[in-house]
């Protein structure tokens, strides 16, 4: 099957952050579902290309330097996946040919045994108590992540599967108090068979949101 998609490198972030579209982050966003966003605001970053205002806090900071540990780890215990290397010095994404405005700036790419592509989308979280952990084991996953992941399936064709690699930092109260106890990982199989439905409703709708002409109306939930 020939790929819909093209991979672009850049030399500078400002370079990066101008080429980026629809990425994973703004997927629960288009489906109505954003936490820290609306529609308004992803079309002026997107559509209108207006410069973006970084709210990232101090756990949000963690997070982000934590990924390459956790990615590391899970290959050193899955050795049958092998990490698919970023260009060096550079930043990177993929770009869909046929909808220009679908980009992706993947957390992993891996290969197989059997040489296929594979996704690792990597989350780092902090709980309290045994609850939410409970909840993932279930298969009960957060819907943020879940539309994050469906969207390497919308920009990357020829992706069969990934993981959805969640990182629990579990915090047990000591005292009345929340004390760190220690953190456990845990994968989640994401394929596309199981999710088809959901991805071709998500590249229906990511791809409607390109198209817009003028700025969606700013919805309140009274």
């Amino acid at each position: 099957m020939k790929r819909t998609y093209v991979k672009e490198k850049f030399k500078t972030k400002a370079e990066w952050l101008k080429a980026r579209g629809i990425g994973g982050s703004d997927a629960a966003v288009i489906m109505g579902e954003g936490a820290w966003k609306t529609k308004a605001q992803l079309y002026d970053e997107v559509i209108l290309k207006k410069e973006v205002k970084d709210i990232s806090n101090e756990r949000m900071q963690e997070g982000v330097k934590s990924e390459d540990h956790i990615r590391k780890l899970f290959l050193i215990h899955n050795k049958e996946y092998k990490a698919v290397e970023p260009p060096k010095r550079s930043y990177w994404l993929y770009r869909r040919k046929d909808f220009p405005a679908l980009t992706l700036t993947p957390d992993c790419l891996a290969t197989d045994e059997m040489g296929k592509h594979l996704f690792i989308e990597i989350k780092d979280k902090v709980c309290y108590g045994r609850k939410e952990i409970e909840a993932y084991k279930q298969g009960m996953i957060d819907t943020q992540y879940k539309w994050q992941c469906l969207h390497y399936f919308v920009v990357l064709d020829d992706i069969q599967y990934g993981y959805l690699l969640v990182n629990f930092n579990l915090y047990e109260k000591v005292n009345e108090k929340w004390v760190f106890d220690h953190s456990e990982t845990y994968p989640i199989l994401i394929t596309r068979a199981n999710w088809k439905d959901d991805i071709e409703k998500l590249k229906e709708e990511e791809i409607k949101f390109s198209k817009l002409d003028k700025r969606p109306p700013l919805v309140l939930n009274l």
